[in-house]
Parts: structure tokens; C-alpha cells; sequence
């Protein structure tokens, strides 16, 4: 996982503490019928899909513009290490 991943995973969790939700609120909010996705989420296991993240940021009021910094390291992150590969 990249740092920005990671950095992106937490700012997902601490917003949606701030926000007084639980991840069971969140899950019931997105139409998910368990909060597993959301923990996956939050521990790095999976990527939150665009059009969720978009939700997840109106709905903890998160600011946009650092989430799409973090997104734009992770993904200078994950074509770095491709390159390092070959």
C-alpha cells in the first residue's frame, strides 16, 4: 500500500469519527448491507469506488482538494513502483 494510501484511508476513518458516525451509519447511508465494506475501506484492504468516495466526502464534509492530492500520489506511487519493476 502506498503512503498515500494509507494517509487516505485514514483521513476516511477520522473524518467519519468527526462526523459522529459509526461504520454501520455510513454502510446504512450508502445502501450497503454490511459495514465490512467500509472497515475494508478504512484498514487498506480495498479502494473505495469514485462515485462512493464523492458521498463519503459530501457526507463527512471532507475537503476535496486533499483528497485528490492523496490520489494523485498514490496513483505517482503506484506507476513509480511499476516502472521499478521493469
Amino acid at each position: 500500500m502506498s503512503r498515500a494510501n494509507n494517509k487516505l484511508r485514514k483521513y476516511l476513518k477520522k473524518g467519519r469519527e468527526k462526523a459522529g458516525l459509526t461504520q454501520s451509519d455510513v454502510a446504512k447511508t450508502l445502501n450497503y448491507s454490511t459495514s465490512q465494506f467500509i472497515s475494508n475501506w478504512e484498514r487498506g484492504h480495498a479502494n473505495v469506488p469514485l462515485p462512493v468516495l464523492s458521498k463519503l466526502i459530501d457526507l463527512y464534509k471532507l475537503n476535496t482538494n486533499y483528497i485528490i492530492k492523496l490520489l494523485l500520489e498514490s496513483s505517482r506511487e503506484d506507476f513509480e513502483q511499476e516502472l521499478s519493476k521493469n
